[in-house]
């Protein structure tokens, strides 16, 4: 038997780690497995990849709790302590890591580390207190998972760490149905979801639109997120002024789950053109593929093992980096008669097969618990999890008093 502890953030804000944490919570919970969660790092858009004093007071905070309960809480006789959490790549978030890890290492009898991005190798090889920071994290960990197993293998021979490779996973759509291009004149839908910064690929999603339009195909890309800096905002419609005036962009604005199953359900094709430092494998493009949405990327990071089914190679390139190379792959793709349908059915096929959230818990399991984890190593009252972690959304004000029933309710939120 094990108690897991988790320690990492949660929505809000919503990005690709809070939001995969949110689905482990909810598909903890639906197994029956309790958990104590230790929120950490950002809880504002703003705070997002930066220093404040606030993040560092919420931080110091957590940790004193993680130190005040995980050393005093009794244990019941032959019970292990498992602790993940979310490692960074970069910056003053891997000195809170390497703090959590030493903590771990001390008080937990197994320590798991979750790296959400592939940039950390490249990063690695700077000199400075970050990199150092991060290595010495990395080896408090009896395990390090890291998505796909090109980034663990490069992981591996790099930092002789026990990583492994686990491919990113989400619960789907709730239509999994393959789409058809469209008749009569329709316009093509076209989407970005994502941050709405140029390393994500905007401004390349929208020169494509741009020279398809040119083209005299209709099309409409719909942009979908939150801005980052307003200095892009406004850099972005002067150069598509025309675009965003005539409709071939439109900007859709932050998508919450419901909007965002709208968006998926009547798009054609995903272009997700990234070259984003720190890219891992995007929760998005998961979920473009479970809704038979066809995705144009790139190569960054751990995206080409997503794309490792037939017909996958046409959907990857390091060329899709510019408008124009998206465009000729999206037309390429049009004019080839029954193309589209075939390569919708197949992302359909590779998601069921492959890149479902309950097969992405599975191995975390594994590798978390290798087996202590099962819904009878835990007490009765498991499903309070999820009571309390609603609570904490619908209130955040009663957080406090989740943490002071800890015997109750099983999710904490400490430094709140």
């Amino acid at each position: 038997m094990a108690e897991l502890w988790i320690a990492s953030n949660l929505p809000p804000p919503v990005h690709g780690v809070a939001v995969f944490n949110e689905a482990l919570v909810e598909g903890l919970r639906r197994r029956g497995i309790k958990c104590r969660f230790i929120r950490v790092g950002s809880e504002v858009p703003g705070d997002i990849g930066r220093l404040s004093l606030g993040k560092v007071y919420r931080d110091c905070k957590a940790l004193s709790g993680l130190i005040a309960k995980g050393g005093s809480k009794r244990r019941k006789a032959g019970q292990k302590r498992i602790l993940y959490f979310t490692l960074s790549q970069w910056g003053p978030a891997t000195i809170r890591d390497l703090a959590v890890s030493t903590i771990g290492k001390c008080l937990f009898d197994r320590v798991v580390g979750h790296i959400h991005g592939c940039g950390w190798l490249e990063h690695e090889r700077r000199r400075g207190v970050f990199p150092y920071a991060m290595r010495f994290a990395l080896r408090s960990c009896d395990a390090v998972i890291c998505l796909g197993e090109t980034f663990a293998s490069a992981m591996r021979s790099r930092t002789g760490c026990d990583c492994i490779g686990i491919d990113n996973g989400v619960v789907g759509a709730s239509y999994p149905l393959p789409k058809a291009l469209p008749r009569d004149g329709a316009p093509l839908k076209l989407l970005f979801l994502g941050n709405l910064i140029r390393s994500k690929g905007l401004w390349a999603a929208a020169e494509a639109a741009q020279t398809l339009r040119r083209a005299q195909l209709p099309v409409v890309l719909q942009c979908a997120g939150e801005w980052r800096r307003q200095a892009d905002a406004r850099e972005f419609e002067r150069q598509f002024r025309t675009q965003l005036g005539d409709g071939t962009v439109v900007m859709v604005g932050p998508a919450d789950s419901a909007k965002k199953e709208r968006l998926l359900r009547e798009t054609h094709f995903l272009l997700l053109p990234t070259r984003y430092p720190f890219e891992g494998q995007p929760l998005v493009l998961l979920e473009a593929m479970s809704a038979g949405v066809v995705p144009l990327t790139t190569d960054q990071g751990g995206i080409p093992d997503l794309m490792r089914f037939p017909g996958g190679a046409r959907l990857v390139s390091g060329d899709f980096e510019y408008g124009h190379a998206l465009a000729a792959a999206v037309r390429a793709i049009q004019s080839a008669s029954g193309e589209y349908e075939l390569l919708s059915r197949a992302c359909l096929q590779r998601f069921q097969d492959h890149l479902t959230f309950d097969r992405c818990l599975n191995q975390i399991l594994a590798v978390l618990g290798d087996g202590d984890l099962t819904e009878s190593s835990w007490m009765a009252g498991a499903d309070d999890a999820g009571e309390s972690y609603q609570k904490l959304q619908d209130d955040p004000a009663t957080a406090e008093q989740i943490w002071e029933c800890e015997e109750v309710d099983s999710m904490w939120r400490l430094g709140s």
